[in-house]
């Protein structure tokens, strides 16, 4: 790299905290160590995103009359790209991405059904960044960062917390088979939701004062106590909303795929896959939570395994029918009105 790399854009998942986290994390290492791979007062573009999002900028771009500027066009006018906690869902795009970027482009995710995917468009693995389905895009970003830049910087306890949320860690960790542990894990991941606003801001002043230690020891681990405390407040709150939703408004008859039997619940409250619990053992295999962005007009779907963990995949599923994506057991997309209402008429998801 040279001093002409001043422009960097980093594209990330913006509806969760591993996605705004991960984002935040390049922001932190470059500003600090850029100079050592030549990067100079860097100017950075956030684009917070999802999958439903990429593929209309993907669309866009294919479809667009030659010489017309799209915002995919404009990534490639970026000295260096970023990708964080997602992917296009189309091969091509993101063939396209690498080919045209080369070794500036750096994507960092942990999205098992992408990463396979990529092996057809980057067979020898020569991509950069790092992408590994055991752990979660925070600690794909961060190990990525610190093997770039030479650093011996683990990531901080509460960090790798948030990572063991994404990434389902706390289903095979032996500290989270303690309760307790996993009651904190749960209200932290919400507290930081709703502390942060899914703002990288946010995300870059609690990750800097980690970093940044020789001078603000303590505030990292503080603002992280807040909102464990802060979590467990909403979370108690949420919890106690979605179960009266889930008994008073609770629909078994819904299916997904044809054939399998799922309850729906419509919520404007936090929602997750823990929010089913007291399905396990009845013949509701998935569960889906709705909610309605009326900033928008489109409606958010979250799909959960709940007596279903090994066969059906929540994330390709929604993938091939609704451009959306994300985990075996847990995954979500974005939908119109009139794709919405189909669903009401059909009773399917």
């Amino acid at each position: 790299m040279d001093k002409e790399i001043q422009k960097i854009t980093i594209i990330y998942h913006k509806e969760d905290n591993d996605g705004v986290c991960s984002a935040a994390i390049v922001k932190c290492f470059m500003d600090r160590y850029g100079d050592r791979v030549g990067v100079d007062n860097p100017v950075y573009a956030y684009i917070g995103t999802n999958y439903a999002e990429l593929n209309r900028m993907w669309k866009e771009h294919i479809m667009a009359v030659p010489g017309v500027t799209t915002e995919m066009s404009r990534l490639l006018d970026s000295d260096m790209v970023f990708m964080v906690d997602l992917s296009f869902n189309e091969t091509e795009a993101m063939e396209y991405l690498f080919k045209r970027l080369g070794n500036k482009f750096v994507w960092c995710d942990h999205h098992k059904s992408a990463i396979n995917t990529s092996k057809t468009w980057d067979p020898e693995n020569i991509c950069k960044g790092k992408r590994d389905s055991s752990m979660s895009a925070i600690l794909n970003t961060w190990l990525f960062m610190i093997k770039s830049f030479e650093l011996k910087l683990p990531a901080s306890d509460y960090i790798s917390m948030l990572s063991h949320y994404d990434s389902w860690a706390w289903n095979r960790m032996e500290r989270y088979k303690k309760k307790e542990n996993k009651e904190q894990l749960f209200n932290f991941n919400v507290g930081v939701t709703c502390k942060s606003g899914l703002k990288v801001a946010w995300f870059e002043r609690w990750i800097s004062a980690y970093m940044d230690r020789n001078w603000d020891v303590d505030f990292h681990e503080e603002l992280a106590a807040e909102c464990i405390v802060y979590g467990k407040i909403v979370r108690s709150h949420d919890m106690e909303n979605v179960a009266k939703a889930i008994r008073d408004h609770g629909d078994k008859t819904w299916t997904v795929n044809g054939d399998r039997k799922a309850c729906v619940v419509f919520t404007t409250e936090h929602f997750n896959s823990t929010s089913f619990e007291e399905f396990k053992g009845t013949d509701v295999v998935n569960g889906g939570s709705f909610k309605y962005n009326a900033a928008t007009g489109s409606w958010t779907i979250g799909l959960y395994n709940v007596n279903d963990e090994d066969e059906f995949h929540c994330g390709e599923y929604l993938k091939a029918k609704y451009n959306g994506g994300g985990h075996k057991g847990t995954a979500g997309c974005t939908v119109s009105e009139e794709v919405m209402i189909e669903m009401l008429k059909s009773r399917q998801i």
